[in-house]
């Protein structure tokens, strides 16, 4: 198949679809005769990810990176090794330029379905360390000071924990539906979950409460507070109470403040439901 409408048109057409999602047609069949290229032309993902870099068109970043998430959901098995690589190598050198992608709220949405759409079927066999280089690469400064610093920065821009909505959207991808998975779908659920019980939810869970016990330092930033809340509910459901107690400790007294005790009691819910005696839930917390 040729592709007859080069990607430097996408920008338009996407903001005109935006704007007036069912006004033209011919825009339409367009961006899907655009789609179904790359679809069949797998070689040509770079092509997705170079522009994506390049373009300053919001509307056109969000149709790139749906492009890659289909991309990657129907094509994933007919990927070389080596390719798979160089698409990991991909996804990485978008945070070359972070605060471009962390901008607007519904390009981190998708840059984060998209990265773990690929971790589903990539993540642990073929890339183990895909979610400590991540933590490394956003922030990558080893004194905790200094980390806090880099975390108020990104905040200051977004108002917004790259991390943990990442998290946020694994929980909504791999596991709250999972009654609805297929047979494929809670095996590659269930390896994911193993795997990050055991090799990265405490390093998640220090971040977290990283932000937890520098709360004077994001007084104006309520979304980081609430979100970071969401995580260790979340969390609680398929890891170790033993991991929780500072952060359950912190988070008790955020119900005392009317702006999160709806979160707040999210993660009382969750120790209550977990599925533990409740004398060992009381010893543990």
């Amino acid at each position: 198949m040729l592709k007859n409408v080069p990607l430097s048109e996408l920008e338009g057409m996407t903001e005109i679809l935006y704007k007036q999602p069912n006004a033209n047609q011919s825009v339409v069949l367009s961006i899907d005769q655009l789609s179904n290229y790359y679809e069949k032309n797998l070689q040509s993902y770079k092509e997705l990810f170079d522009y994506f870099n390049i373009t300053n068109v919001d509307t056109c970043q969000f149709y790139i990176l749906q492009m890659l998430v289909k991309i990657t959901n129907n094509n994933y098995y007919t990927f070389s090794d080596e390719d798979k690589g160089n698409f990991r190598l991909c996804l990485f050198q978008i945070f070359d330029n972070i605060t471009k992608l962390l901008q607007r709220q519904f390009i981190v949405n998708k840059f984060s379905v998209l990265y773990i759409t690929w971790l589903k079927y990539d993540y642990p066999e073929k890339w183990e360390d895909a979610f400590k280089i991540l933590l490394s690469s956003t922030y990558k400064d080893n004194n905790n000071t200094e980390k806090l610093n880099k975390l108020s920065k990104i905040y200051n821009i977004t108002n917004k924990d790259f991390i943990v909505e990442l998290f946020l959207t694994f929980d909504d991808e791999l596991i709250k539906y999972r009654n609805t998975y297929t047979e494929l779908e809670a095996k590659r659920s269930n390896i994911l979950k193993d795997y990050l019980r055991d090799n990265f939810v405490k390093d998640l869970v220090n971040m977290v409460n990283q932000v937890f016990n520098n709360l004077s330092e994001f007084q104006n930033q309520k979304k980081i507070i609430l979100n970071c809340t969401k995580v260790i509910a979340q969390l609680i459901d398929w890891n170790n109470l033993n991991l929780f107690g500072e952060s359950v400790n912190i988070i008790l007294q955020l119900l005392s403040n009317e702006d999160f005790q709806s979160d707040a009691l999210l993660v009382l819910n969750a120790i209550v439901n977990k599925g533990t005696k409740q004398k060992f839930k009381i010893n543990e917390n």
